[in-house]
This record gives C-alpha cells, structure tokens and sequence, in this order.
C-alpha cells in the first residue's frame, strides 16, 4: 500500500448527508472514490449466505467481527487503488437484538485510517432530510423526534472523541447547519493530518476567494472585523472560557506567553481535552447571550449582503457564527481558529493584516475595525482604519498605530465629539458610495473620512448658515489637498480655481484659503453684473451662457467647484467656456452627482476628471429651502 494513499471515513447521525459529502470530496480529486461501508458489509453477507441485517444481529460477537474485518481487508486493497477514499460510515449502530447502540468501528479500521471526519449536521436540517428521503423514496428512514435526534447526536459525538482519542485518529467535525459547508476548507483540513497551523497567505486567499465568489462581489468595498470587544461588547472568548470552566488556566497560558502561537497551542491543548459536544452545547448558550454593537448592525443592516464581510478571530469561530446566525448574518465570513477538531489554522498578528492586503491586490478598499495592539498591523494597513474605545482610551492600540495615517474612533457614547470620531451611518455611506462608484469607472470617488464628515454636517437638517458655509469651505480645501497629494505638478502658480455660483462658491473659497491660488467665478451670464448676496433668483433665467471673467487658459491645471450636479447641464455650459486650446487638466469637483446627470458626466469625463463625494438618486432638483444654495445664502430659492 503506498503511504501516500488516504483513507477517510465520514460518521454522523443517520440524515446528516454523509453519502452526499463523500461523493462532493471524492470529486474534487482526481483518482478519488467515494462508498458506503454499509454496502461493502452487505457484499460480504451476501457471499456468506446472510440475508437480512436482524440475521447479521443475531449472529454471536465474534462472527460479525470476523463479517466486519472482511470489510476492513476490502478497504485496504481499495486504497491500494485509489490515492483517496471517502468512505460513508458508522460510528454507532443500533443492535436489532439488544436494541443498543454499538461502536461500529474497530482497531483494524483505525490502523488504516487516516482521519475521521463527523458532519454535524444541525437536528433540523437532519430532520428535512429524513423528510426528504422519504417524501422521494430515495431512501426509507424512521421519522425521529427533533429531542430524539439531538439525543443521538450527543452519543455520536462523545462515541467518536473517545474513539479517535484512544486509537490516535485525526478527528475533523464539519459544522453543517443547513448543508451549506466548504468542500475546499474540508480538504485544506485533512491536508493538515488534524494538526492546526498559522494561518498561511495561500490559506487565507482560497477563504477570501471562495467567499467573494459564494456571494458575488463585485471589487468595491470590504469590511474587517475583530470580535471580541470590537463587533460586539463582550469578550465571547472570556465567557465561553469561563463557561468550560477554563478561565484561570487559560489565562495562565496568556499571562506568561502574550498573544503568541505558544500560548494559542496551550488554549487548544485545554479545550480538547473537554468533551466535544459539552463544548460545542456550551457555545450555542454562550452565543444566546452576547449581542453585536448596535453600530455594527446598523452597518451591517444598511449595505448590501454581497459586500465582502470578514470576522476574524483568534478565538471560536463557531461560537461568533452562531451569533451571527442569530442576528440573520450568516452572509459575514468568520476566518480564525483554536479547537483541533473543528479548525483548521490559528490567527496570529501577521493574519489579519494579511487578509487586508489580499483584499486590497483584489481592488477592495477595506475598512477595518478593532480594539487591541494585535488589531494595530491590520488597522495601519486598512483604507479606513477604526479604533472602537474601551474603558481606557485603547492606548496600547493607539501606541501601535501608524502616526503617518489617519484613523478614527467609533462613535460610541462619550466619543462622539471628539474630532477624529466616525459614526455608523458615515460608514454605511462610504460602504454604499464605494459600491455605487464600482459602477462609473469614469468617476473619482472621494473617500476621505474627514472629507465626508464635513460632507454629513453640511446636510443635517437645522444647520445654521454660518456652519454649512464653514463645512463646505473645509470640504474644498480637504478635495484640493487631496488630489495636489497625487499630483506634484499641482501647485499654487499653475493652478486656478473656479466656483460655480451659487453654491459651488464656499467650496472654492476654502480651496482657495488652503492653496493660495487665483480664485475665479463661473456666472449665469444674465447675472455677472448682480451681487450674489443680494441676488433675487425668482428673476433669474437660467439655461444661458455661462462667464468665466478673467479666465487665463496658460494655467496648468483648472479646478472647478460645484455643489451639486442636478442634470450636468451647468457644468457642461461651464467647460464650453474653457477655450478649445487650453492644454491643462481640468478637475471637476461637487459633493454630488445625481444619477440622471451621469450619461452626461460620462460624455464630458473625455474633457476632465470628475470627483465627487456620493452619488444621489433624487428625482428632482430640491426647491424652496431645501435647495444648497438657498440654504447657503439665506434665500427661499
């Protein structure tokens, strides 16, 4: 037999699916096969004149071990011939005689095996199962009780940890909820001989990359989040240490170690030693209890389920699955690992911070989130760092950080008014904004998070005027900084900048305060003779040409500001003003850009760049009050 063959058994609770994922793992492999076991004894009764499995039951100990090893001879030469094989099996079968349940697998079986592989799968899904198989005639199973079936789970489960730990056997427990595991992960576990690793750069780029396909993301925005304290509250990897009865030990390993590969190895040393079904009961209670910050869900609540969502974690991934589960978002990805049969690698420092470079060679512009120095490597990578507060302002963290790059606090109570604070629906935004900008190559997004704080201010309802005008004069100077940064080229001697009267106005002065250059304004040409501040707009008739006094076409580059693109009409008479020699760039800038006004934007991206903040989907132009300008200036219209 060559040593390099594998032979795997899949056990679990009759309506788990076994068959099924022995063919799904043997069809991933070339010179893989799949079979029951059951069959195989069924071939061997038969030669030997045994009819009926209540005859095989009747039949003394020793006669269906004999019966039993002759299966056990078959898988050999089997293996012989096959580089793997994924066997359906039986960890317990039920005695017709005695009516008790016994351990169908022996020391023979474990002498070939190569790992174990239990699907534990939920009682209900099990249920629907039996109930499908029965509704198709596929295959005719006694109708159990949801009590009964959990009942017969716990036996399964305590008989294959007893059995795998006694024989030395890699046990691997696939978590199957509603026959939704990962083929790929499974294989990526047994290719581990049952042995939890670092997590490796090629691992985490298949998690990433299955997920990304399994929910049909598009490149846009990502999300990266810690649990413990960060997605939620609560330290779940302290209450559910506790639960076990663990704390002081795991502590322990902690204390003398730190963050390390040492002292993950010691924390999954201890929880193995616990029973594997009191540990994975105790999971479920414990995630009964702990809630997600109300932040996160209103996030998570507002963007689309196909924006790419990691929780990743150190600690127990199925415990943090089973409370997304319970708040219906189970479309997020839990990446981590500790338990050495139900994991496959464990997160160090490096990890997480090399998922959001994974991301980011993908074309994702990643937020991240976390509480802890071991956050620091992933924050000080991520496109929009956010650091959630603890009791004690998260020094340690902060001490970690890159102080070359911006970052933000959550907004949480006592946090809100701090300058560098970021709150849930500014992150929805520039989530949403990111997916809708996926769309228009043609446009810039500006996703600076002070650049749209100022941008939220300058729209809450009740703002005084004095206020917006400050925020949209922040915002113009934040866009030409920005891109000035990109551009060495840009400087106050080549460049010029033109507001759009009326609201493109305040824009252009901040820019203007914060660059030093030429500050121009583009009229409606019935107006250039009229004061804006007292301009009664009900005369004005709009639509005619647009002036650019003093326009100077040798400036490198020209930058425009208006606040809102309605219909591009306006900026599309604006640049007919720019004379056709003029060779420089020219830079449109607006807070936003309503979508009927993009076929146009399209056509005049040939001539400039345009950036804005968001795009909008109003119907119509806002009138009376609600119009920027209005609210700018004081007037009704």
């Amino acid at each position: 037999m060559s040593c390099n063959n594998k032979l795997y058994m899949i056990v679990g609770i009759p309506g788990s699916g076994k068959t099924t994922l022995a063919k799904k793992l043997a069809q991933r492999e070339l010179s893989a096969h799949s079979l029951s076991c059951s069959e195989l004894l069924r071939d061997v009764m038969k030669v030997e004149g045994i009819e009926s499995w209540s005859t095989f039951d009747d039949l003394e100990k020793n006669e269906r071990k004999n019966l039993v090893n002759c299966v056990t001879e078959k898988l050999i030469q089997l293996k012989k011939q096959h580089k793997s094989i994924y066997a359906d099996a039986h960890m317990l079968v039920v005695n017709r005689v005695s009516n008790k349940l016994d351990v169908a697998l022996t020391q023979a079986d474990a002498d070939i095996l190569d790992g174990l592989i239990f699907l534990d799968t939920s009682p209900e899904t099990v249920q629907e199962n039996t109930k499908n198989d029965n509704d198709s005639n596929f295959r005719k199973r006694p109708t159990t009780s949801l009590e009964q079936i959990r009942s017969h789970r716990k036996k399964e489960l305590e008989a294959a940890q007893v059995y795998c730990e006694r024989h030395k056997v890699p046990l691997h427990i696939v978590n199957n909820r509603n026959n939704d595991y990962s083929i790929e992960e499974i294989l990526e576990r047994l290719s581990n001989a049952g042995t939890l690793v670092p997590a490796t750069e090629d691992s985490l780029h298949k998690q990433i990359s299955i997920h990304i396909e399994m929910i049909e993301a598009q490149s846009g925005p990502a999300l990266v989040l810690d649990g413990d304290r960060t997605f939620s509250n609560s330290d779940a990897f302290r209450i559910f240490d506790t639960a076990l009865g663990l704390r002081d030990i795991n502590r322990k390993a902690f204390e003398e170690h730190g963050y390390s590969l040492q002292s993950l190895a010691t924390v999954s040393a201890n929880w193995r030693k616990v029973s594997i079904y009191e540990h994975l009961d105790t999971l479920k209670k414990v995630a009964e209890e702990i809630q997600p910050r109300s932040e996160w869900f209103k996030t998570l609540s507002n963007i689309p389920k196909n924006v790419p969502v990691f929780l990743v974690t150190a600690g127990v991934p199925q415990l943090w699955q089973s409370i997304l589960s319970n708040h219906q978002l189970d479309h997020i990805k839990v990446i981590g690992g500790t338990h050495p049969y139900l994991d496959k690698e464990l997160i160090t420092h490096d990890s997480k911070s090399k998922i959001i470079n994974l991301l980011q060679r993908k074309g994702y512009w990643v937020v991240a989130a976390g509480d802890s120095p071991i956050d620091a490597p992933m924050l000080n990578e991520a496109d929009l760092a956010i650091v959630v507060p603890d009791s004690k302002g998260n020094l340690p963290l902060i001490n970690e950080l890159n102080n070359q790059k911006e970052w933000f606090y959550l907004g949480l109570k006592g946090y809100t008014k701090k300058e560098n604070t970021i709150d849930s629906s500014t992150i929805s935004a520039a989530i949403l904004q990111r997916v809708k900008f996926s769309k228009f190559p043609y446009l810039n997004k500006m996703d600076g998070i002070e650049i749209l704080c100022a941008h939220s201010k300058s729209k809450v309802t009740g703002m005084r005027r004095l206020d917006i005008k400050t925020e949209h004069k922040k915002i113009g100077a934040l866009f030409l900084n920005a891109i000035s940064n990109t551009m060495p080229s840009l400087s106050p001697s080549n460049t010029v900048v033109i507001g759009i009267e009326r609201s493109g106005r305040y824009l252009a002065e901040g820019a203007v305060d914060f660059f030093d250059c030429p500050l121009l304004s583009a009229y409606e040409g019935n107006i250039i003779n009229s004061s804006v501040e007292s301009l009664d707009i009900d005369k004005v008739t709009h639509g005619g040409k647009i002036l650019i006094p003093h326009f100077n076409s040798s400036k490198v580059h020209t930058v425009i500001y208006d606040s809102v693109i309605h219909t591009g009409k306006t900026i599309e008479r604006t640049l007919r003003e720019i004379p056709d020699d003029h060779i420089g760039r020219i830079h449109v800038f607006c807070t936003e850009i309503n979508e009927a006004a993009l076929e146009t934007v399209e056509r005049l991206s040939r001539r400039a760049a345009f950036y804005c903040i968001r795009i909008s989907n109003r119907k119509d132009k806002p009138i009376g009050r609600g119009d920027m300008g209005a609210k700018l200036y004081g007037t009704t219209s």
